[in-house]
């Protein structure tokens, strides 16, 4: 299904950028009277290794002296860049490890308590209805854990991801269904969805999605991160190390056998999916409108299609609409001329697969997968 956007009037616009600014101050006065009367402290956002302060981007390696470095250091400063944030990207990550009012001293265990407890108690100017775009933490185990629902990870990015996509979906993607904190989040997540013609800044090649021509691109600078301990030599990520390692070297890779069959492996990750998918027949996502299961959401996704009959992929060249991503970028061969699957025999080339291998079958003779 397509989905073709009403033109808003000036008016309209005006309206709708006004309602936007009163709920950003809305969200930051909330904020800043949490800041000021209990000992949370914010996280400032970092691309680097460790935990970031919002105020003086001083970083520190563990959450608890972050925390105790903006107690004292910045204890009378509740403004800072994120409260200047339009509604599209804020969001603001919280300690709220040990939480108590500094008021009263009264022990918090959560920040909507905390919002409450000074509304009611101290008739402080904060409201519940605006910290949708406030995320909390707590550091008191040795694991990462939410707050909200107890899982652990091992990273504190991965942690924040889930808080994300789990427990603060205030945007949904119309296409698959997967929440973000604030809208600009979901903008990147819709790269993943547009389809089209991405040529790389460096080389000839094209993609078709932004998300794999950026992935590509890393590519051309990113070769130094995974070196060669024989000679030297970059990759852009382990597997192509050890490729290398295997071919140029004579090393043998790192094989992980599975004990219910005779599969091997050269990757832990992949010898634990197959582990989970085909012998402890793990299907933890169920389909509403029939009684199969399915290993990954993806999967599950994919096979919604054939109940609800929905073709989001649409053809800019045509406007023909396919139900999966993938379909849309075999047909999009078509108008490009692409005719990528040649006959080794005569020359004939074609542009989709299934046209190439009935051609080696009826003119050849000859089954090819």
């Amino acid at each position: 299904m397509i989905f073709i956007p009403k033109r808003e009037t000036g008016t309209e616009r005006e309206k709708k950028r006004i309602l936007f600014l009163k709920k950003t101050s809305c969200h930051a006065a909330t904020v800043k009277e949490i800041l000021r009367h209990t000992n949370a402290t914010p996280i400032g956002r970092s691309h680097v290794v460790g935990f970031c302060c919002c105020y003086c981007k001083e970083r520190f390696p563990i959450p608890a002296l972050l925390k105790e470095h903006t107690l004292t250091t910045h204890s009378d400063t509740t403004d800072a860049v994120f409260m200047k944030k339009s509604l599209k990207e804020f969001a603001v990550k919280l300690d709220i490890t040990s939480l108590r009012c500094k008021i009263c001293g009264n022990k918090l265990e959560s920040i909507m308590e905390s919002v409450d407890h000074l509304k009611e108690i101290h008739k402080k100017n904060t409201s519940p209805d605006y910290i949708r775009h406030v995320i909390p933490f707590k550091f008191d185990t040795d694991k990462y854990q939410c707050c909200m629902c107890s899982a652990e990870f091992a990273k504190f990015q991965t942690l924040q991801m889930h808080m994300h996509t789990s427990h603060f979906k205030n945007f949904e993607c119309a296409v698959c269904s997967a929440g973000f904190i604030n809208e600009r989040q979901l903008g990147y997540h819709m790269k993943n969805h547009a389809i089209g013609e991405f040529r790389c800044k460096h080389c000839p090649k094209v993609y078709d999605t932004e998300t794999k021509r950026k992935s590509h691109e890393r590519s051309h600078f990113d070769a130094n991160c995974h070196k060669c301990p024989y000679c030297g030599q970059g990759f852009v990520n382990n597997r192509y190390k050890w490729k290398h390692i295997s071919e140029s070297h004579d090393v043998p890779l790192p094989t992980y056998k599975c004990k219910a069959c005779d599969r091997t492996f050269t990757e832990s990750t992949l010898y634990y999916i197959h582990l989970k998918r085909d012998h402890l027949m793990d299907r933890p996502h169920d389909c509403e409108q029939c009684d199969k299961k399915f290993f990954t959401k993806f999967a599950l996704r994919k096979h919604m299609l054939s109940h609800t009959g929905e073709r989001a992929f649409q053809c800019k060249v045509c406007f023909k609409a396919f139900g999966r991503r993938s379909t849309l970028t075999e047909h999009l061969r078509i108008h490009n001329n692409d005719r990528r699957f040649k006959c080794e025999r005569c020359g004939q080339a074609f542009v989709q697969k299934c046209s190439w291998r009935g051609h080696m079958r009826n003119k050849h003779g000859v089954d090819v997968q």
